[in-house]
């Protein structure tokens, strides 16, 4: 049975509809009127609850993760009835509401499973190692919530050193000023950064630079490649994070129940927010082996996927020739392949030798000790530091000051 709802706002009665109903009695034209007032109540009385129970999965499940069930189900079929169309994923919900939440947890499930084995493979290992321990490598909550802080704090550290890599590898200005675009685009007003700024230990800070250099990338339309990995909302969210980290470290209670609240309340964030960074999964963290301009390709170790060391490959040559000079080809650079492009990572990454010169751990910038001035550095994965004296690179500040020393812009 089909029912065809006539929208017109000024209806006329057919001659029909006037012949029946000069037939009817005064009751049964008030019986007809009834039904008809009842029907627009059920129906006000379903849409409702449609809207309540479209509420309430809101409130429940993550919006994008529902989008993408429904899609799912509508992709294939539609149904037709009277010339309207219904779709599976609104029948499903109206007419079976808990059979649609098992189904949409189910869908959930599978696609968290999927990210985090993708990001556990193919991501930078500081991302994926820590985020392997923290769902896979121990059953100790309070060891699980601080891998799982290392993860989001790894992001931070690696997007940071990707864009100040890329600024430096275009010798972009850090020194921003005004442009005339800014009256037509919403951005924060920043200071202007200075060296210690750049050098900063907090991860706040860190956000703050990365934010800057954002905005005035999208300000001026740099075509930087970092682009794709980050966005404001990401930025956001990574900040989010950040203050339900210090929200912790400053809570009176950190019981093993309260560690595990921490926990539940961050990981699936954590996830969401490295699903939406997936060009991560293209950024490969290397570190220059050797190779000659004659031979085809070059070898590197690459720190990518979970395990702590490090796994060898070549890599062909069209990329180191898009390079101005093979400086930063040596050793003991970290750099970063992205988008068939390579950015000198120093002196945000190190590495140094470990068992016995056969392999190598990748090592991240801490802080400077402000008697010694040297770079304190965290070895990933093994919970320890390591210290190199502040003229190890000379190079690199001094390259970052010549940045910050430039004006103008590239508008």
């Amino acid at each position: 049975m089909s029912i065809d709802i006539n929208t017109n706002t000024d209806p006329q009665p057919s001659s029909a509809q006037e012949n029946l109903a000069s037939a009817l009695t005064p009751d049964e034209v008030s019986a007809v009127e009834e039904e008809a007032i009842q029907e627009v109540v059920e129906t006000k009385k379903q849409e409702r609850e449609l809207a309540e129970l479209e509420q309430s999965l809101v409130e429940e499940f993550d919006a994008e993760s529902k989008q993408r069930f429904d899609e799912s189900l509508d992709a294939d079929a539609e149904i037709r009835i009277a010339g309207a169309i219904f779709f599976p994923s609104k029948i499903l919900a109206t007419m079976e509401p808990d059979f649609y939440k098992e189904a949409l947890l189910e869908f959930e499930q599978s696609e968290k499973n999927d990210a985090v084995t993708l990001i556990c493979e193919k991501y930078p290992k500081p991302i994926a190692l820590h985020l392997y321990r923290a769902l896979l490598g121990t059953r100790d909550t309070k060891s699980r919530f601080e891998s799982l802080r290392d993860t989001w704090e790894a992001t931070i550290y690696i997007i940071y050193a990707l864009v100040l890599g890329e600024f430096r590898a275009n010798q972009y200005p850090l020194k921003l000023t005004r442009t005339q675009r800014e009256e037509h685009i919403s951005v924060k007003q920043h200071k202007q950064m200075s060296i210690d700024d750049i050098y900063t230990q907090t991860l706040s800070n860190k956000l703050d630079v990365i934010e800057q250099l954002y905005d005035y990338a999208m300000l001026n339309a740099l075509p930087l490649n970092c682009l794709r990995i980050i966005s404001s909302d990401i930025i956001r969210r990574i900040r989010d994070l950040n203050k339900v980290r210090n929200d912790f470290a400053h809570s009176e209670s950190r019981s093993e129940t309260k560690t595990h609240q921490y926990l539940e309340k961050t990981v699936d964030e954590v996830i969401a927010i490295l699903r939406l960074a997936s060009e991560l999964k293209g950024v490969r963290l290397v570190r220059y082996l050797h190779g000659t301009k004659e031979y085809s390709k070059h070898a590197f170790e690459v720190y990518r996927g979970q395990n702590i060391g490090a796994d060898e490959t070549e890599i062909d040559t069209s990329i180191i020739q898009r390079l101005s000079g093979d400086k930063i080809l040596h050793p003991q650079n970290i750099l970063a392949i992205y988008n068939d492009h390579m950015y000198l990572l120093a002196p945000w990454y190190i590495h140094i030798q470990a068992d016995a010169g056969t392999s190598t751990r990748l090592c991240y910038y801490q802080r400077q000790d402000k008697k010694t001035k040297n770079f304190i550095f965290a070895v990933l994965g093994q919970g320890e530091t390591m210290t190199r004296p502040e003229a190890d690179f000379t190079n690199d500040s001094s390259e970052l000051v010549s940045l910050l020393r430039l004006g103008g812009t590239t508008s």
